[in-house]
Formats: structure tokens, sequence, C-alpha cells
């Protein structure tokens, strides 16, 4: 790996965590707080922590693709650089020795798996939200197209995304949320995120994304590795490789839910609710590893 890639933040890049080098992650920064008392954190809770006390009450039941969301949303506040052992004190007062395994962590390396946050490959390592001169690991190493979790492919074919999709790539990637008339609204468009999710809390086929996004195409190995993030985390999941001649693609079957999903590598989810692959699916369009997990087992 080239020089400078040890000094400069890399996106997608998943830290490695076997072996010897899982301890790499945990490796704390010179200026990393000390563990706090629950009375400290409490205090730093009366002014702009208060989202640090409702995160430490829901750290043993929150999912790994919900914390991702939450770390991605708390580096944004400041935009500064943080360990793995840092945002742990932070957030929920304990240190990375302490998280490791955790869904915490595993949320973590699954915003850098989705692109979504940076890092670096030198201890110790920095996590940040993606910033404009960040290495494009994929694109350097083969110097061709960058080849991200999910990348803007505009020669592939597009569809219209609804519900948790739709909000999903709208946060990611942009574009103009709307809703459907229901018995107590007329339709509005122009919805913020935050809008949108509370509406879909009730009734997610309300949400419509108003533009057809370009279809995103798929590194299946990056989503190969989020993939099995998110399964370490529950019960399992099986993978299986295929390809029609000309395009490879990764069956998704997580194994305390009957759904599995296809996905192919220009973006095509295809779901078999029964997880029979020789039935009908239904299409989709991928817009992140989270949202894939949250579409197959939805329901579960």
């Amino acid at each position: 790996m080239p020089d400078r890639f040890f000094t400069r933040f890399l996106v997608p890049f998943l830290p490695k965590r076997d072996g010897a080098a899982a301890y790499t992650m945990i490796i704390r920064g010179a200026d990393d707080p000390e563990r706090e008392t629950r009375e400290e954190m409490k205090a730093r809770g009366a002014g702009a922590g208060l989202a640090v006390l409702e995160l430490n009450k829901i750290m043993k039941s929150e999912t790994p693709e919900l914390w991702a969301d939450r770390l991605v949303e708390y580096l944004q506040q400041d935009g500064k650089p943080r360990t793995f052992n840092r945002l742990g004190v932070e957030l929920v007062g304990k240190t990375a020795d302490a998280l490791m395994a955790s869904n915490l962590q595993r949320g973590l390396v699954l915003a850098v798996a989705d692109g979504r946050l940076a890092c670096t490959i030198a201890a110790p390592i920095l996590f940040r939200t993606r910033a404009e001169g960040d290495v494009d690991v994929a694109a350097a190493e083969a110097e061709d197209e960058p080849m991200d979790l999910a990348s803007a492919d505009p020669s592939s074919p597009t569809g219209v995304l609804t519900g948790h999709e739709a909000i999903d790539y709208a946060e990611k990637h942009g574009g103009t949320l709307a809703k459907h008339t229901d018995p107590t609204e007329e339709a509005r468009s122009g919805l913020s995120v935050e809008e949108a999710r509370a509406i879909a809390k009730e009734d997610p086929g309300l949400i419509v994304l108003e533009e057809e996004p370009p279809a995103i195409a798929v590194d299946l190995d990056l989503l190969e590795d989020a993939m099995l993030e998110l399964g370490d985390a529950r019960e399992g999941v099986r993978l299986d490789w295929c390809d029609d001649g000309e395009m490879e693609a990764l069956t998704v079957h997580p194994r305390r839910v009957t759904a599995c999903a296809t996905v192919w590598a220009d973006g095509l989810v295809q779901l078999h609710a029964d997880g029979d692959l020789d039935s009908e699916p239904t299409d989709h369009r991928f817009t992140s590893a989270a949202a894939l997990w949250k579409l197959i087992t939805k329901g579960a």
C-alpha cells in the first residue's frame, strides 16, 4: 500500500479485526479522555451532551445499523476525527477494550464500509465523516473507476424508491422526499429526512423519493464484509456467490428470518420473501448495507 495511505483518510476501508490486528483499532490517542463516571456524564448531559445520556441508555439494545447512523450523526456535529476509544468514552462512558465485538464497534465498521465515514490506517486509527481529498482505496489500487460500496452509475437502470429505502438514499445521496395523501393530511413535498422518518414509523408506504435516482453500482466484496458484520451481531448470515454469465451477485440470507435477497453488481436487489430463489422476487434498488439488512429482516 502506498506510503501516503498511512497519513491520509481512506474510503471505503475496513480496519482488520482478526488476530493481533484486532487490537490496532482499540489503541488510544494521546489526547483521548479517561473513562468518565456516571456523574461526569450527567454533568456533560446538562448542555450539548444530552444525546450522550440517550445513547448510554440504549447501549445494550441498539443494533449495528442504528449505531452506524448515530455515529455518523455524532461525528458530523463538529467534524473532528476521533479514535474508537474516544467515541466509546464520549458516547457511553466505556473505553475501547470494553467495547470490542460490541454493536457500537460493528456499527462503526459498517459506517466505514458504507463510505459514510473515513478512517486512517496508522495507529491510533482515527474516524471522521468523509471529506474532499480522502483517498479512494479501490480507485488508487486499480487506477480505474471508484469502487465504493455504493457509487452512482448513470448507465445502469433506474427505479423509484419508497419507504425506508427512499429515506436512506436521500440521507446519503440527496434528493427530494415527499409523502402521499393520507386520511389526516394532503400530499407534501420537500420533507426533511427527520420528517420522513417520523412519518415512516407509522406507514413507510407514504414516503417516496420524487426523482428516480441513478442506480447504485455495488462493490460486492465490501458488501460481503458488511453483511458478515451485521450477521455476526445476530444469529448469523449465509452468503452465496452466483452469476448469470455476465454479472456477479451475492445472495444474503440472515439465518433468523425466512427471506433472502440477491444483490447484483449493478445495484438490483431481488427480494425473495419466502426464501425460495426460484420464486418470483420483488425488485428493489441498493442504497446501503444497513438498508439492505433492514429490507430482508423487516417484520422478523
